[in-house]
């Protein structure tokens, strides 16, 4: 499902043209007057972020899905199955954005969402290391055991 809404911001509702009218209204209310320079910087880095969040979760969900599907696989598997998907998706989708005339697709997008996915799998990674430690078993009686 979270694939889904990822693609969907792929279309043309999306494209920097569209963003930059809503961001500026947001911007004029809380902020007033934004000089271009400002707001051009200020959109680039939300476009950005909302890359980096939207795989972070990504990777969250499907470390979290293969986690549960695969049990007593080593751990390394599905970690790096969670990270190869989101991986995939990127660079189709931004290929898929090629097609769309008001899209780019960037090769710093798939960058900046393969870092997002990694970034989900490291905590979820931490989490479980601090969950197992609390319990006081380790990560490889709990896969293995």
């Amino acid at each position: 499902m979270w694939m889904f809404v990822i693609l969907s911001a792929s279309a043309d509702r999306f494209s920097a043209a569209r963003t930059a009218g809503w961001l500026e209204w947001f911007l004029h209310i809380g902020f007033g007057e934004v000089a271009p320079p400002t707001f051009q910087f200020i959109h680039l880095i939300v476009r950005k972020s909302a890359h980096l969040v939207e795989y972070c979760i990504l990777g969250l969900l499907l470390s979290r899905a293969l986690h549960r599907t695969v049990p007593g696989r080593v751990p390394t598997v599905w970690l790096a199955t969670a990270w190869l998907l989101p991986v995939v998706l990127a660079a189709s989708d931004e290929l898929h954005q090629l097609t769309i005339p008001s899209r780019t697709g960037s090769v710093m997008d798939v960058g900046i969402d393969t870092v997002g996915a990694w970034l989900g799998l490291t905590v979820r990674s931490w989490r479980d290391a601090r969950r197992n430690s609390a319990r006081g078993t380790s990560a490889t009686e709990r896969t293995f055991g």
